[in-house]
């Protein structure tokens, strides 16, 4: 019977350790009284992180590893002043025979994309709106989208910054654009709930998420914003006959987001949009 993996949170004083972890850090260092060199990594999962000692053979092996990356360890859980480290004996970078999982790796959402894809689907399928309907079923119909979607985290050190991070706050977002235009008429509450559905779907591409949490390259040179509009037009070149006025709508919605792109925003749903993202980032603040 296969050993349950331990993670890092879990380890205690006197555990022997063969597991993968994400490398965050790593420095060759020489011990001041014998002249001996080590490494001081520290290494990450899911869990939380810590600090892991290499004292045999440390130059060979440092050459041998790599920052922001992942390893395979065997080694010793040591404890000094009630804080646990490791010490190592075997490291190497991970090979593509090596069966990893991302959520091994980095923190995930509690809740289930078939929760989440349900309600949005649900919410999307009583549109009275014949292009909006036909817009959020492209969406919810790509399945190569929907995957990184589900995936992404919404940022890397604020609100949702874990996997499935982006679909919960696109979620929560919705939601709260919901309540609003049910209390408030004069919203058009479709084209809300839309927009709230598209507004950050472009953090798919500006986030790496496989080992680590990161930006792009994409993220670094053009951003979530104008990669969300790039996904919507496929959207709408995607539905014949797509009205000009509900698209530029979508697209002042989701542009309105930044100052950069739209200084004043002239619909009343680009507003709500704003305060409605606002209402979930405050309350979705990681824990200090």
């Amino acid at each position: 019977m296969e050993e349950k993996k331990k993670f890092i949170k879990e380890l205690t004083a006197g555990d022997i350790v063969t597991s993968f972890f994400f490398l965050e850090k790593m420095t060759l260092r020489t011990n001041r009284n014998t002249g001996q060199k080590f490494i001081e990594l520290i290494l990450r999962d899911k869990s939380s992180s810590i600090l892991a000692l290499v004292l045999a053979n440390a130059e060979e092996k440092f050459l041998k590893i790599s920052e922001k990356s992942v390893v395979k360890i065997r080694g010793n859980v040591g404890s000094k002043n009630n804080k646990k480290f490791l010490t190592i004996d075997k490291i190497r970078l991970i090979t593509s025979e090596d069966e990893i999982s991302s959520y091994d790796l980095i923190p995930s959402s509690t809740k289930t994309s078939e929760q989440i894809l349900k309600a949005l689907e649900f919410k999307a399928k009583h549109f009275k709106n014949i292009y909006l309907q036909r817009l959020c079923e492209f969406f919810f119909a790509d399945e190569i989208l929907l995957k990184k979607f589900f995936k992404a985290p919404a940022s890397l050190e604020g609100n949702h910054n874990f996997l499935g991070g982006l679909a919960e706050h696109t979620f929560g977002v919705v939601k709260v654009c919901e309540l609003l235009a049910e209390q408030y008429q004069n919203l058009n509450k479709e084209l809300l709930i839309t927009a709230a559905i598209f507004h950050k779907v472009g953090k798919i591409e500006e986030y790496i998420y496989e080992t680590h949490l990161d930006f792009s390259e994409q993220g670094k040179l053009i951003g979530y914003i104008p990669t969300s509009l790039h996904i919507l037009e496929k959207g709408f070149d995607k539905i014949l006959d797509f009205p000009i006025k509900i698209s530029s709508s979508l697209k002042h919605l989701i542009l309105a987001q930044d100052k950069k792109f739209i200084k004043e925003t002239l619909l009343l749903e680009a507003e709500v949009l704003q305060i409605a993202i606002e209402i979930d980032v405050l309350l979705n603040k990681p824990k200090v």
